[in-house]
């Protein structure tokens, strides 16, 4: 581990402590500023590259981004989220189809909703809409099939000991 004199001033690492420290994002934004406080300590690439397991071309990347920008380049995080793709109505209608209709599989509602709206979805995208709307997902279970009445076992009872006694007359006996 080679480390230099600091790159950065003590403010200058104060106040990207204090962003590490504040940031809520668990994910790449602390992994940058992470990155860009170690540099600026004047940590070698290599033992950065190490600690962090970040390539080179990351540590360019936040080291370049936060020299031309500042670090609000480096915080800024572009994640919209989800904009549901139907409106209110829409909704309804998918759901009063689905109230309306045994659905077996997502992929039949998947289905309607394209040749309905012309709006597409993944499996897993309408799972979760028909989840936040109340439906669970239960596999079907085997339920045996009825058994005939009375009257019908005694007929077939009936025809099945004929049977037998004509084989039993029979010499091709099996």
């Amino acid at each position: 581990m080679m480390i230099k004199k600091p790159r950065m001033s003590e403010e200058e690492l104060k106040k990207l402590i204090d962003v590490y420290k504040s940031s809520k994002d668990a994910g790449e934004v602390r992994t940058r500023i992470h990155c860009l406080i170690l540099w600026g300590k004047g940590y070698d690439w290599a033992t950065i590259k190490d600690v962090l397991m970040i390539s080179d071309g990351m540590i360019q990347e936040v080291t370049e981004k936060y020299k031309l920008l500042g670090i609000e380049s480096l915080t800024m995080n572009h994640y919209e989220g989800h904009n549901h793709k139907m409106t209110g109505e829409q909704e309804k209608a998918v759901i009063e189809f689905v109230k309306e209709h045994f659905v077996a599989s997502t992929k039949v509602v998947i289905k309607w909703v394209k040749e309905q709206f012309g709006i597409g979805y993944t499996t897993q995208g309408m799972q979760e809409f028909l989840v936040r709307h109340g439906f669970v997902y239960k596999k079907p279970k085997g339920i045996p099939g009825k058994h005939p009445n009375e009257a019908t076992q005694r007929a077939f009872a009936k025809d099945l000991t004929s049977i037998i006694e004509k084989t039993k007359k029979s010499k091709y006996i099996f």
